[in-house]
């Protein structure tokens, strides 16, 4: 009898110790250790101090996804008690593919966050589109980009306006597409790219018009060629 009283009372105690105040208690956070499998883009001050949140948010299942989720880097995490009041946090953290105009980014999952901090300097593509073309733009973008490695142009900004779109690369090269007819407009750019690349002149285009039916409007410098 005694045997089973003692036992109550060690789960009993075991049990108190999991509780918010005690395990999730933010005060504590000297006790947490973050783990991550590749090098941190989070401020891990930041994530610490949000942390207790989070993994409350996690332990509770919450079907929608927590406002936490969109202010840091996290896209997961696991968590474990190391005994007597330890926690280890494994951190999936978002895989950035282009910079939203403004402070946020555009994901691998398709989500758009917008962390308060970040450790490291990210050089990625700005887009500049409604929340809902990003992805779409995107991937236009890397379409686009795929031609412009044969002549070593990179793309720094994409930015839809009122019916078409710009890009524009780091040697200040403007290229002007619609979105509706993208694919033959990027098979006419591949034509052109192909046939100027043995004149030579590909570096000396300023802008690249894409939108006409049967061509495309180049200009160098201040001459414009159909």
């Amino acid at each position: 009898m005694m045997k089973n009283k003692l036992l109550f009372i060690f789960f009993t105690i075991l049990l108190l110790g999991c509780t918010k105040d005690n395990y999730f208690n933010p005060k504590d956070k000297e006790n947490i250790s973050l783990i991550f499998n590749h090098k941190a883009i989070s401020n891990q001050e930041v994530l610490l101090d949000n942390i207790a949140d989070i993994l409350f948010l996690n332990q509770l299942k919450v079907n929608n996804e927590p406002a936490i989720y969109e202010d840091t880097w996290v896209y997961g995490l696991e968590s474990r008690t190391l005994w007597p009041d330890k926690i280890e946090v494994r951190i999936q953290e978002h895989k950035p593919l282009a910079k939203i105009k403004g402070k946020g980014f555009l994901t691998q999952s398709g989500h758009t966050i917008y962390p308060k901090k970040t450790d490291i300097n990210l050089d990625l593509i700005i887009l500049e589109a409604n929340q809902k073309d990003l992805l779409s733009l995107f991937n236009s973008s890397r379409n686009l980009q795929h031609q412009l490695n044969r002549f070593d142009e990179y793309l720094v900004k994409v930015k839809n306006k009122q019916g078409y779109t710009e890009a524009f690369t780091q040697s200040g090269l403007k290229i002007v597409f619609d979105q509706k007819d993208f694919r033959e407009q990027l098979k006419r750019l591949e034509d052109l790219i192909s046939f100027e690349l043995l004149s030579g002149k590909l570096h000396d285009i300023r802008t690249i018009d894409m939108r006409y039916k049967n061509g495309i409007s180049i200009s160098f410098e201040n001459k414009e060629r159909i």
